[in-house]
């Protein structure tokens, strides 16, 4: 190096890149080159927004390998040419996973049945997953929803009953001034009537017209009935 690209500014010396123009001052602190323009500015960047003027390696970041990619500072390094993102948060560099760093990384570890996939196959196979979980779920609910629907539609079970199980008795041809006690003494001759468990009356019924008036028949359910036919 020509010695006229060194200066003494008094405390320590200041360096000139002649391709770049950067100026680098020796930090005997640190024992190493800083930026000087950067060094400076560094003081007056906000918390979480600070963005150190050298790479992981302690090495200065030029304009040759730092660059800013939608407000993110990138750090190339010149060595290997890996590339790191200044994480705010944990304020430090983070490799950067991309399909440049999956493919070093396979050539230095070898080759794994998961690492043999690209990043794009990666998120594909996550959004086939989640499609897939998606389907599974839309096909519960409609399978759910019929179920619903066919227990709705279906008939109460006591008309599919034969002669020997069916317990319940419609009784046409009645007075039309039957009363229920007439109706319970009458149809008792016949069996025992079966009692309701929410109200313990007996489960008989007159069934009657629009305007309140007996019809002429009814039904009555047994707990047992007799060999007599009603």
């Amino acid at each position: 190096m020509d010695g006229k690209d060194y200066e003494f500014d008094g405390e320590t010396y200041v360096y000139t890149d002649k391709e770049s123009g950067v100026r680098y001052r020796w930090n005997q602190a640190e024992n190493k080159w800083t930026n000087v323009e950067e060094s400076s500015c560094q003081d007056k960047t906000e918390v979480g927004s600070y963005v150190p003027n050298t790479g992981p390696d302690g090495d200065p970041a030029t304009q040759q390998n730092y660059r800013y990619e939608d407000g993110v500072a990138i750090y190339t390094d010149p060595k290997d040419g890996t590339e790191y993102e200044w994480d705010k948060l944990k304020n430090s560099w983070m490799p950067r996973v991309d399909e440049v760093f999956i493919a070093r990384y396979q050539l230095n570890y070898g080759f794994t049945e998961e690492s043999k996939r690209s990043l794009s196959e990666i998120r594909q196979a996550e959004a086939e997953a989640a499609a897939k979980k998606e389907k599974e779920l839309h096909e519960l609910k409609e399978l759910k929803a019929q179920k619903r629907a066919a227990q709705a539609q279906e008939e109460p079970k006591w008309f599919d009953q034969d002669q020997k199980t069916n317990t319940k008795v419609y009784v046409s041809g009645l007075p039309c001034d039957i009363t229920e006690q007439e109706y319970v003494d009458f149809m008792q001759k016949c069996g025992i009537i079966t009692k309701d468990i929410d109200t313990g009356k007996l489960k008989i019924k007159l069934y009657s017209d629009n305007e309140g008036n007996l019809k002429g028949d009814g039904l009555c359910t047994y707990i047992k009935t007799s060999e007599r036919e009603v």
